[in-house]
């Protein structure tokens, strides 16, 4: 079972998670903030974590030169969040969708390539039957991971999602960690 941990934007969490060794850390970017400082604060704490693949969570289409300036750092993975969605923008790049909308589903049956990430688990059941690569869900708790256990589709991985630091440095880790202890022996 895959793990991806979204929301990494400091050092605690991408150590926390880099701990347990995920597949993909994904920061987060909106259009109109400054990508060059997300990108020199990737390129600082990258050499502190080995191991798992970096990608960016977007919410809105990217311009030629955002795109070339996140392919030449290596990144290579999008977690779309937005919608509408401009398929000429991401073509370079491995994708992930969140699913929790009949928009999305519907946009999600016309790519092949795209994988797909539960976050309504009302949904969870159609989306499985549509995406055609890899299906993740998103979980906030060890409850939520009990709930997904029991419905009748296969799943490639969790989502964790990282949080704000109460002081730099310092953050409480207590929930994930009780979830990341349920899926150990999963991995």
């Amino acid at each position: 079972m895959k793990l991806i941990a979204t929301n990494i934007s400091n050092l605690t969490d991408a150590r926390f998670f880099a701990s347990y060794m995920p597949d993909l850390l994904l920061m987060p970017y909106q259009r109109g903030n400054d990508l060059d400082n997300l990108l020199e604060w990737f390129r600082q704490v990258k050499p502190w974590i080995e191991g798992p693949q970096w990608g960016l969570a977007i919410t809105g289409n990217l311009s030629g030169e955002e795109r070339e300036k996140i392919l030449e750092l290596g990144i290579k993975t999008l977690l779309y969040e937005g919608e509408p969605m401009n398929l000429e923008s991401i073509e370079e790049f491995d994708m992930l969708v969140k699913c929790s909308s009949a928009t999305r589903i519907e946009q999600m049956e016309k790519m092949n390539k795209i994988s797909g990430i539960v976050t309504d688990y009302n949904s969870a059941q159609k989306i499985s039957e549509i995406v055609k690569t890899d299906l993740f869900v998103q979980i906030e708790s060890v409850e939520d991971w009990r709930k997904i256990q029991v419905l009748d589709f296969q799943i490639s991985g969790v989502v964790l999602r990282g949080d704000e630091e109460e002081k730099v440095g310092i953050r409480s880790f207590e929930q994930l960690s009780d979830i990341l202890e349920e899926l150990i022996d999963l991995r």
